[in-house]
């Protein structure tokens, strides 16, 4: 019983953990699908530009500010 215990409490730990289902909002770029490598982060509003400045001097392909969305 106490391994039966052990082995329940670890598969709902995995979904708590997890956090499964979830249901808010996802970032999510299509071209990450098609094998490119993005860099998701949050920045405030005014200082956007700065960032998209900054990737592009170091030699970003593309810069694309997207808002989060539903899978």
């Amino acid at each position: 019983m106490t391994m039966l215990g052990l082995m329940g409490f670890a598969f709902i730990g995995m979904f708590v953990n997890s956090g499964f289902p979830s249901y808010t909002p996802k970032e999510y770029v299509p071209e990450i699908s098609n094998g490119k490598i993005a860099i998701l982060f949050t920045c405030p509003s005014e200082d956007q530009m700065k960032f998209v400045d900054a990737l592009t001097n170091v030699g970003a392909e593309s810069v694309i500010p997207v808002e989060a969305s539903q899978l």
